[in-house]
């Protein structure tokens, strides 16, 4: 019953939060221009996923985080940075590269799910010491 009940929660959140956006976005957004991935590890991640377990139950907590954004700053703008491990074997990187990348997908479909719009998502990409891969949500 829990996979039921967690697809329905993945589409009232999704309402929910159409439903804000729709409230407080202006037809056109100016998409200001945005930093790159070393500017942006200068500052505090509004949100960071951490991919290290084989099922992460992020959907409800990344809600609640662009949800609360939105409220303080309802013209805010999202900065997805996606970070691969670095590898200790140079083979092995473009490994780590790709399980980032899809990660990265995995939280983007649920931010464009709950109604964000891509004009106000940035991404990037970064390789840090990090033990698994990460999503870094920043917000302007």
């Amino acid at each position: 019953m829990a996979p039921v009940m967690g697809g329905f929660m993945k589409r009232i959140t999704g309402f929910m939060l159409a439903a804000l956006l729709l409230g407080v976005i202006p037809a056109v957004v100016p998409v200001p221009a945005t930093a790159d991935a070393a500017e942006l590890a200068q500052e505090t991640p509004l949100m960071i996923i951490r991919f290290n377990q084989p099922t992460i139950d992020y959907p409800m907590p990344l809600y609640n985080t662009v949800s609360r954004a939105l409220q303080v700053k309802p013209s805010a703008m999202f900065d997805v940075v996606s970070v691969a491990p670095h590898a200790k074997e140079s083979h092995n990187q473009s490994y780590y590269n790709k399980m980032a990348a899809q990660n990265t997908d995995k939280v983007l479909s649920t931010l464009h799910e709950i109604g964000l719009p891509d004009s106000r998502i940035h991404v990037s990409k970064v390789i840090d010491s990090v033990a698994s891969s990460e999503v870094r949500i920043y917000v302007h």
